[in-house]
């Protein structure tokens, strides 16, 4: 497996890829711009990965971490990432639409412009998350932690938010 790609191994499951990068000791998953639709990986470790502008759309992620990863235009659209691990990830104008987020891990994650339109985040840990300029437009927020959660210039049209304290609210500047 030398000569493959991350993205080829990567295809092969989470199994097989969690074995590859214990036994690799792979510290930076390269897979920038890679097509992984439609592809089961639960519980896979995709610490520190880069995959900016890649496409995960319709993949099952649950449980997957990526914490500290890459996450830079990454198409999520209609995945399952409940109970996944994003925190410290950088995820600025990634598409979550029709993504199943509950239980998500997005601890201070850079979420700045990316389109959460309709998402349901509920018991999803937001604590120092920065959502601004992010749209979350009829997004559901109920027994989130939000704490330190930014969001300023966001969307927020319909979106159903049970307030805690600590979020901040701010304004789009005039």
């Amino acid at each position: 497996m030398e000569n493959a790609s991350h993205a080829d191994i990567l295809k092969e499951g989470s199994h097989v890829w969690n074995t590859f990068v214990f036994d690799s000791n792979v510290q930076s998953a390269q897979l920038r711009d890679a097509d992984l639709s439609d592809l089961t990986l639960r519980r896979v470790n995709l610490v520190n990965a880069d995959l900016t502008g890649a496409n995960l759309s319709t993949s099952d992620l649950s449980q997957a971490c990526l914490a500290d990863a890459k996450l830079q235009g990454v198409n999520f659209s209609a995945a399952i990432l409940n109970g996944a691990d994003l925190s410290d990830a950088d995820a600025t104008g990634a598409d979550f639409r029709g993504t199943r987020l509950n239980g998500i891990n997005l601890t201070s994650t850079m979420l700045r412009g990316a389109n959460l339109e309709g998402v349901d985040l509920r018991r999803a840990t937001l604590s120092g998350a920065c959502f601004q300029n992010a749209n979350l437009a009829g997004a559901r927020l109920y027994r989130s932690a939000l704490k330190k959660a930014d969001f300023s210039g966001a969307q927020l049209t319909n979106a159903e938010i049970l307030e805690e304290a600590g979020a901040a609210f701010i304004p789009a500047a005039a």
